[in-house]
């Protein structure tokens, strides 16, 4: 009785100290790649900069497009109020109403300062009131040929669940972009288009945000160095995982 006592006890013995943490390593190796390829490898924590103007328009600064089309009877100047002076929200007004249908494009004038890309800024949102059809960001880089990326107008929906726009614009700069502006500390011209429905005035505010980026894949890497090190020592003769006491010869 006792040889078949003796004999499940060796069946049914546990592992050894050093077997039992080699196989922990074994799937740590295994099962940190696959989680990190599973999850999104890091997390955007979004901080808004400012709301307002982040750049100082002026009235002197604008530069309109107009169709090849226009009278030359036509008036083509206007009213500005810059948003630093009214309160965080610029103010663009056409003096002869009837001149709307000519109109294009604030082409130039509406620019965003170098300094704000160092100091994080990567988003930015446009609010407005009166009808845009498009928003361009342009950067404005010495000897580089002309390139520009489109804002993208943020959607909600109605009651019914029909997507509608919102008069909001947004942009998000990628690294390279950002790098670009840095590098060159170039500042970046705004282009605003507007639309079929312009009636000769348009408002609109900005908030600028920048990102924090937490790395997870990172993070989860690290951890399992770490990990991999503890089972390493205590695969040794010299540790124990029975309240990690140390064994003397």
């Amino acid at each position: 009785m006792n040889k078949i006592k003796n004999n499940v006890k060796k069946a049914f013995r546990l592992p050894s100290n050093a077997v039992v943490m080699s196989m922990m390593a074994v799937i740590l190796v295994c099962a940190a790649p696959a989680v990190v390829s599973l999850i999104d490898d890091s997390m955007q924590s979004e901080q808004m900069v400012a709301m307002g103007s982040y750049t100082d328009v002026t009235k002197e600064g604008l530069g309109l497009k107009w169709d090849i089309n226009t009278p030359e009877e036509a008036v083509k100047s206007f009213s500005f109020i810059p948003a630093s002076e009214n309160e965080g929200t610029n103010v663009f007004i056409l003096n002869d109403i009837s001149s709307k249908d000519y109109m294009e494009s604030i082409n130039s004038g509406v620019y965003i300062d170098s300094a704000d890309f160092e100091a994080g800024v990567s988003k930015i949102i446009l609010n407005f009131d009166g009808d845009v059809s498009l928003i361009r960001f342009v950067p404005v880089i010495k000897d580089a040929p002309y390139s520009f990326v489109n804002f993208t107008q943020i959607m909600t929906t109605d009651e019914l669940g029909n997507e509608i726009g919102t008069n909001s614009w947004e942009i998000e700069l990628d690294q390279v972009m950002l790098t670009k502006l840095r590098a060159n500390d170039a500042n970046a011209s705004l282009q605003i288009y507007v639309g079929d429905d312009f009636d000769g005035t348009l408002t609109w505010t900005s908030e600028t945000y920048r990102f924090t980026t937490i790395a997870y894949g990172e993070m989860i890497i690290g951890a399992t160095g770490v990990l991999l090190l503890i089972c390493a020592l205590l695969a040794t003769p010299w540790l124990s995982t029975s309240g990690l006491t140390i064994r003397r010869r």
